[in-house]
C-alpha cells in the first residue's frame, strides 16, 4: 500500500515539475511585449548558405529596436584593446554566430581575424549583449539561424 502511494506521489511530482519547468520557453513573449519593446526583424546579417533550414524563415529574428538598436548595443560592448590602439591595428573582423531558439547568441566564430585582442572583443561583445532576441520562426516554431557580420575597426 505504501509503495503504491509513494509511486503515485513520485509520478505526481514528476508530472508537476515537467509541466511547470518544461512549458513554453520564456523567450516566447506576448505580442504586447513585442510591441512595447519595439521588436523589429533583422535580415541584414542573415547567411542563407550557412543555415540548414532550407531557405528563409517565415519571420526573421527580432531585436528590440531592430538593426540600428542592435548595432548601437554592440558599439557600446565592443572596444579597442590598449595593445591594438598602440599597434594601430585597423581593418575588419568578420564573425559568424547563431541566434538560437531561446533568442541568445551562441556558436560565435571568427571567419576573418584582425588581431587576437580585437577578435576576443567581438566574441565577448556578441556573447554579453544584455537584450535577447525573439527567435526566427518557421511554421510557428522557433528555429536557429546563422548570421555573418563584419565589424570595422578604425582609429580616428
Amino acid at each position: 500500500m505504501t509503495s503504491n502511494f509513494t509511486q503515485y506521489c513520485f509520478y505526481f511530482l514528476l508530472l508537476f515539475f515537467l509541466l511547470s519547468g518544461c512549458g513554453k520557453p520564456d523567450t516566447l513573449w506576448t505580442f504586447k511585449q513585442i510591441k512595447e519593446q519595439n521588436f523589429q526583424e533583422v535580415r541584414y546579417f542573415y547567411d542563407q548558405k550557412s543555415n540548414s533550414i532550407g531557405g528563409e524563415p517565415d519571420r526573421f529574428p527580432m531585436y528590440p529596436g531592430g538593426s540600428s538598436a542592435f548595432l548601437d548595443d554592440l558599439e557600446t560592448m565592443i572596444r579597442y584593446t590598449t595593445a591594438d590602439k598602440r599597434e594601430k591595428n585597423q581593418g575588419q573582423v568578420i564573425a559568424k554566430y547563431v541566434i538560437n531558439r531561446e533568442g541568445r547568441i551562441r556558436k560565435v566564430s571568427i571567419l576573418q581575424s584582425l588581431s587576437p585582442g580585437l577578435d576576443r572583443a567581438v566574441i565577448k561583445g556578441l556573447r554579453t549583449l544584455k537584450k535577447r532576441w525573439f527567435p526566427a520562426v518557421i511554421n510557428g516554431n522557433a528555429v536557429e539561424v546563422t548570421f555573418i557580420q563584419t565589424f570595422d575597426f578604425s582609429l580616428r
